[in-house]
């Protein structure tokens, strides 16, 4: 009987254990989420890469966000957007904790960047809601390609600050629809002339704000992602670094993120 009761006991801790590792391999696959919970040192989309608290890799196809080093020196650590050859292969950075966050208070969005290889550097991307209303969301989305960012101010080490103003005519929607009011085009498409965002935040009374959510937009991946998103996309092999990132007065760098 006693036997009996040990050969039990040992079949149920080796399921237990089983279960365990089935778990743990399950973590390492891809999460398409962003996740609300800002109290919490969280990874990005793919298991395997450590990220820094409220930054995300919501890379689509053969691209990749990750925390790494970036060569300065010994210890120095940055965010590396790495992507294949071909524009579906978009490195995406997300920034979640702006969500809700209106645009006429974050004003614009600065980075310090070093490019690695290929010519590209990063362009942004925001995800809107132009109710700025839970019960009556109005997704679109916005760009300023890097071909449309004022030449980088050089800054140590080989990186260069670049600024995406919301009052500087950088501005158009990442597709071939304009955003538009009783006729009036706030926003032109892609192919246009890129406009500022001043009529676009003018243009509701609750103001425009930035949030995480599933955009529809061909250009990004079908599920919700951050609402400020930094992207490197190119004809070519692509790979740069991040070191840092000031959206508003908030500044994102290795002091905030730390060595990890």
């Amino acid at each position: 009987m006693k036997n009996r009761f040990v050969s039990t006991l040992l079949k149920s801790r080796s399921i237990l254990l089983l279960v365990g590792a089935v778990s743990l391999l399950a973590g390492c696959g891809r999460s398409d989420k962003v996740y609300p919970d800002r109290g919490v040192n969280l990874v990005g989309i793919d298991g395997r890469n450590p990220l820094p608290r409220e930054i995300y890799d919501q890379s689509a196809n053969d691209a990749s966000v990750k925390l790494a080093a970036d060569g300065t020196t010994s210890r120095s650590l940055a965010i590396q957007l790495k992507s294949d050859a071909g524009i579906t292969n978009r490195a995406l950075l997300g920034l979640s904790a702006f969500d809700e966050e209106k645009l006429d208070v974050l004003d614009g969005i600065t980075f310090d960047s070093k490019i690695q290889s290929g010519s590209s550097n990063a362009s942004v991307i925001l995800v809107v809601d132009l109710n700025c209303s839970r019960a009556n969301r109005r997704i679109r989305v916005v760009t300023a390609t890097h071909d449309r960012l004022a030449s980088g101010v050089d800054q140590s080490n080989g990186y260069k600050r670049f600024t995406a103003n919301f009052n500087a005519a950088i501005w158009t929607t990442m597709g071939d629809q304009p955003i538009t009011d009783n006729g009036t085009i706030l926003v032109p498409e892609v192919s246009a002339a890129p406009v500022s965002l001043a009529d676009l935040i003018a243009s509701t009374q609750k103001g425009v704000c930035v949030v995480n959510a599933k955009s529809g937009d061909k250009a990004l991946p079908n599920v919700e992602t951050s609402g400020i998103l930094l992207s490197l996309s190119s004809a070519t092999k692509s790979e740069l670094f991040i070191n840092r990132i000031t959206v508003g007065t908030k500044i994102i760098d290795e002091k905030t993120w730390g060595q990890q």
